[in-house]
């Protein structure tokens, strides 16, 4: 899912904003720390492991 939403992002990107890759780079950087946090607060509510 995360190439699918890299395709989508650079495309919009682009089309929307003629985003060169500094900005496509930001983009994808944010995503992946988006997605740290996602499964950070998952492995936080997981019971300890025993």
């Amino acid at each position: 899912w995360l190439a699918l939403f890299e395709a989508e992002a650079v495309s919009g990107l682009s089309d929307e904003c003629g985003a060169g890759p500094q900005r496509l780079l930001e983009a994808r950087i944010a995503g992946l720390e988006r997605e740290a946090e996602l499964l950070a607060e998952t492995l936080a509510g997981l019971p300890p492991a025993t």
